[in-house]
């Protein structure tokens, strides 16, 4: 059994996230407030209005714990129903405090493993987060990352990037929030296509090019004949609302973000390309778009766990000779992820 090297090829072993009681999200967290900021176009004259940004953080109620995770839990049934093993973080005590050089917040939810572990190969990396809250998130996948050690695999944890303020565009005008020659990335920047030799890395809020340059490097230095290539297709956060990879010949594009085709790496050109027919079906109070919609999970390359509200999505993907396994994440836009985001992919059946 070997890590993955695609989004799509038969899952075994995977990492499913968690909500546990009484979390929380952070409230001073500059990075989020600066996205968020960003996203919502708050601005003060010219400059990002981090305090008010402070009042669209969205609370984790005792109804979208409960209703989480009871839908992990159906989650996790699918999943063992198709033999892929599910290990968990560990839970997060409430209000955790995490300390770092700059200042001290609380910790994120442990919702969204995809952001935090970038699984290529024999290859892990513990992705430098853009957000300080989450800056010492792989203590709670230590036993994980542990066992994968032990099994082979080689854990490398990028440099933390401890950011301040002054690490952040502050101004109207900026293309990307942060500022700084620290590596920045979250590793739901990346997709993975290694059966074409590729990667992807999305320039963006949480994606510097000081990132880029620091993943090609570690993959060019232990894969030489991998390509990592860049996109600026989509300036928020993560990759995998605007592309999805679902098997050799088919991915996902967002038709509001991927607009030209022919401005795409070449292995993303070759393919048969299906535009997702979204349905909004975010809650009032989340911050994800409605294309959190398109956020699925590959089982095997004929197989996809998909939002069920997405109607019109799983008829093009039915269409197009996939099975769909509909399954409901009510909050995933609060939370911010969906069923890609939810999960993080550590074994699949592999030949490289």
């Amino acid at each position: 059994m070997k890590g993955t090297q695609t989004e799509y090829n038969t899952l075994r072993k995977v990492v499913l996230g968690r909500i546990d009681s009484d979390n929380t999200f952070p409230t001073n967290d500059i990075g989020m407030l600066a996205v968020i900021a960003s996203d919502l176009s708050l601005y003060t004259d010219t400059n990002i209005d981090l305090q008010n940004a402070v009042k669209f953080i969205p609370e984790i109620s005792q109804t979208i714990i409960e209703t989480t995770q009871r839908e992990l839990t159906t989650l996790k049934q699918i999943l063992i129903d198709n033999n892929v093993e599910v290990v968990h973080p560990t839970a997060v005590p409430s209000k955790q405090t995490i300390s770092t050089p700059t200042f001290d917040t609380t910790q994120f939810p442990v919702y969204c493993p995809r952001d935090i572990l970038l699984n290529f190969r024999d290859l892990i990396i513990v992705a430098p987060n853009l957000y300080q809250s989450r800056i010492h998130e792989s203590a709670y996948y230590q036993d994980i990352l542990m066992e994968e050690s032990k099994n082979g695999r080689l854990v490398v944890e990028a440099p933390r990037p401890y950011t301040s303020l002054n690490n952040f565009n502050t101004s109207k005008e900026a293309e990307y929030i942060t500022n700084t020659d620290i590596p920045i990335f979250e590793a739901a920047n990346v997709l993975i296509d290694g059966e074409r030799n590729a990667l992807y890395y999305q320039i963006s809020h949480s994606g510097n090019w000081a990132g880029f340059y620091w993943l090609e490097s570690m993959i060019k230095t232990i894969y030489p004949e991998v390509e990592v290539y860049p996109l600026e297709v989509y300036n928020g956060t993560h990759l995998d609302t605007t592309i999805s990879i679902l098997n050799y010949d088919t991915v996902a594009l967002n038709p509001e973000r991927i607009t030209n085709t022919d401005l795409l790496p070449p292995p993303l050109q070759s393919r048969n390309h299906i535009f997702p027919d979204i349905i909004d079906a975010t809650q009032n109070n989340g911050l994800s778009s409605k294309w959190i919609g398109m956020n699925s999970l590959s089982i095997n390359p004929s197989t996809i766990v998909v939002d069920s509200d997405q109607t019109s999505y799983i008829k093009q993907l039915e269409t197009n000779g996939f099975t769909v396994l509909p399954h409901k994440l009510t909050y995933c836009d609060v939370l911010e992820g969906g069923h890609h985001c939810t999960t993080s992919d550590l074994r699949r059946d592999e030949n490289y």
